[in-house]
Order: structure tokens, then sequence, then C-alpha cells
């Protein structure tokens, strides 16, 4: 049985939007197999009822010994077909071993599958919803984001007859993790372009034209798609847009002249991670307000993360360092002057993004539209989840040769900034 809720994060950078639990205890469970189970179980069902009716248990027919003796191999091959088949079934997805230490914390898989396919680096969790034969929208979550992060932009497009792929980028989710390379560049712009190709190609929708999302980090490999496939992109949405970010920490710059700590990082920064404080560790569930439920599934996330899927650290610090967060003004720019319609969301509360950060980036393009909802923090996908879906539709549905300076008028304009 699987119980799903929404979680609002204010004030904390993740990513994270929509949550889905499962009661199931060590493993993450495919939707798709547990409508299939279901379906088995009603023919089981009907077959069962059919059967009394034909032949009931107290009738008087007598059956000889060669029949049972038939009958029992004919039972034993079809649960060995049965076996084989449900076996086939669970190789197609990872199956993580939680440790019984972490079980006795009650540490869960945050995550389900979807839909998966094995890449180069291994497996890509994803979610291709919706039947548009003409035009593919693309979505590309944050940081430590996973493919939940769109999910109720996509279940309001496919419901004005878009089709629209959510995926795990590597490292993030439920799709695979690979360590962290200096050499091949993992967790670099290629590494996460060539992700998206091969899914792409693996669902012959690389052809199509493509309108993309993408928030926060995911707004850098947006563009940057954008950039290689500049004749098939017709419209460009950034949420909380980084990659003209001004001021790089000094840890950044660190990580650039020693790449390789990310490869020991685990070692110094999961004690760092887990025993913070605000992880308030709760006995009863049902006890939580929506503060404490949020700060729960942080713990339990963080802690399947790391001890469970591991190498999270690696994923983290080599978005961090090999992606341009400071510096993919030229990349703007030159996807700018194709006059590509490019809307941008964004909060002035945002603590990551300042206004004057995303003032200048909303310049780095010809054909672009600036919202700054007013009380809003990075997160605006959370804090104004109803604005944003209006406008992303109301973009969407417009003219592909829309120009947007011209066009500002067609947006809500309620408890907005333009």
């Amino acid at each position: 049985m699987t119980q799903e809720y929404k979680v609002e994060i204010k004030g904390n950078d993740s990513d994270m939007l929509e949550i889905r639990e499962t009661k199931k205890e060590d493993n993450c469970i495919n939707e798709n197999e547990q409508a299939e189970n279901n379906n088995t179980n009603e023919k089981r069902t009907y077959k069962t009822i059919f059967k009394d009716i034909i032949s009931p248990k107290n009738d008087n027919m007598c059956y000889d010994a060669k029949s049972l003796d038939s009958k029992k191999k004919k039972k034993k091959k079809k649960s060995k077909n049965e076996n084989e088949n449900k076996t086939g079934l669970d190789e197609k997805f990872i199956t993580y071993k939680i440790p019984k230490y972490l079980r006795k914390r009650n540490i869960k898989c945050p995550f389900i599958y979807k839909q998966v396919f094995y890449g180069k680096y291994g497996i890509v969790n994803y979610d291709l919803q919706g039947s548009n034969k003409e035009t593919l929208v693309i979505t590309f979550h944050g940081l430590n984001g996973t493919n939940l992060t769109f999910l109720e932009i996509q279940k309001i497009l496919i419901r004005y007859k878009f089709q629209v792929l959510n995926f795990d980028l590597y490292g993030h989710g439920l799709s695979a993790c690979p360590k962290y390379s200096h050499k091949n560049k993992t967790y670099g712009i290629d590494f996460f372009l060539s992700q998206t190709e091969e899914l792409l190609t693996h669902l012959n929708l690389l052809d199509r034209n493509f309108y993309l999302i993408g928030f926060s980090m995911g707004c850098i490999i947006a563009t940057s798609f954008a950039k290689k496939y500049i004749n098939q992109v017709k419209k460009i949405i950034l949420i909380s847009p980084v990659g003209a970010l001004e001021k790089k920490p000094f840890l950044v710059k660190l990580l650039k002249l020693f790449p390789y700590i990310i490869n020991i990082s685990s070692f110094f920064m999961l004690p760092y991670l887990i025993s913070k404080r605000n992880f308030k560790k709760k006995k009863n569930t049902n006890d939580m307000d929506s503060e404490d439920e949020a700060s729960y599934y942080m713990y339990n996330r963080i802690m399947w993360q790391a001890f469970v899927k591991k190498n999270i650290t690696h994923s983290i610090l080599g978005c961090i360092n090999n992606l341009k967060m400071w510096s993919s003004h030229e990349t703007f720019k030159e996807v700018g002057l194709h006059h590509i319609p490019v809307l941008i969301l964004c909060g002035d509360k945002d603590n990551i993004c300042s206004l004057h950060v995303l003032k200048n980036t909303s310049k780095l393009f010809a054909n672009s539209h600036l919202i700054i909802f007013k009380n809003a923090s990075h997160l605006v996908l959370v804090d104004k989840s109803r604005e944003i879906n209006s406008c992303v539709l109301i973009f969407f549905l417009s003219s592909n040769t829309t120009n947007l300076k011209s066009c500002q008028h067609m947006f809500p304009s309620d408890n907005i900034e333009t």
C-alpha cells in the first residue's frame, strides 16, 4: 500500500517538492509491478469462482491417481514459471538492501521507481506521460532533487495534451550514482547531456521539438541542451536559475584546486550531515506537525542516500565542481541570440540568486520575460506553486514565435514584480 503526501520545506535548499513513501520495508517499489500483481489476484479470484461453479468441492466426482499427479506437476511447473517471471521483473530494478541498524531507525527508501532504462553509467529512473506527437516537454531538476520536482507541473500539462518527460539525473533519486572521476568529468555538463541523449534515443524521441523546464542547477543543463539542439528547442522556462552567480565560495575554489578531495569526501562530510541537530527524531510519526515531517523526511532521505545508495557526496560536490554555476554567461548569451522565448520565474527572497543576478540573467536572453514573485524563496516552486503552474501553462500554450517583451500582460499579475 502506497501513501502519498506533500511536504513543503521553506527556508531549505532542497529541491524536493513532493514525496512518496511506501510501506514496503526494504526495497523501492515499482507502481506498474504493483498494478500487475493486483490484476493477477483479480484473475485468480475469477478463476476460483468459475471453478467452484462448474465443479463444487462437495461433488461426488472421482479422480484417478494419474490425473492427480499430472495436476500436481502442472501446478509445480506453473509456480516455477511465475517465480522466473517475477525474478526477471525484479532484475530490471536495483534492490537496495537496508542494513539492520538503519531498519531499527525506521529508515526507508524515500523514492519510488517509475520506468527504468540502463544507460552508460547505470540505471535511469524516468517518468514519461502524455501522448503529444509533436512537442516534448523535458524537465531538469536541481541539485539533490528528483523527477518528482515537476510532478504537479507534469499532471497539469498532460491534461492539456502535452507529453512530459521527468527523470532523475545521475547521482539523484533512483538513478545510478557513479563515483566521481575528475578525468572523466563525471557530473559535468557533457555527462548529463549524454544521459539525456541516451534516454531520448531509447524512447525514440530525439527527433522531436522540445520545450524545456529547468530548476536551479537544472537550468544550466537545460540551456546547454538548448545550445546543442538549438533548431529543435522552441521554448525554455528557467525557475530560480543559477549559472550567473556572483561570489564563488572559498570551499568551491578549493575543490577546483584539489578535485580529488571529492573522492574522500564521504569520510569527513557524512558525520557532519548526519549529526546536524535540526533533524528531530520522532518515535511516533502520527504526532508530527508539517515542520517535523519535513525534518524527519530529510533525515530519512540523507541517511538512505548516504548509507544505502551511497556516493551522495560524490554527486553533490561533483555537480558543484563541474557545472558552471558561476560562469554560464556565454551559454546563456549564445542561446539568447536565437530569440527563443525564455520565461524566468523566481522569488524575491531567494538566498542563492540575488535579484541583481536574476535581472542580469534575464538580460542575457534577447526574447525573455522575468517574473519575480513576492515573499517567495529559492524554492518558488513550493512557495508559489499555483502561480508557477499557471505561468507554465500559459507560456506553453502561446505561439512559439511569441515576443515576450510585448506579451507580458498575458501572465497573472497578483503578488508579482516584473
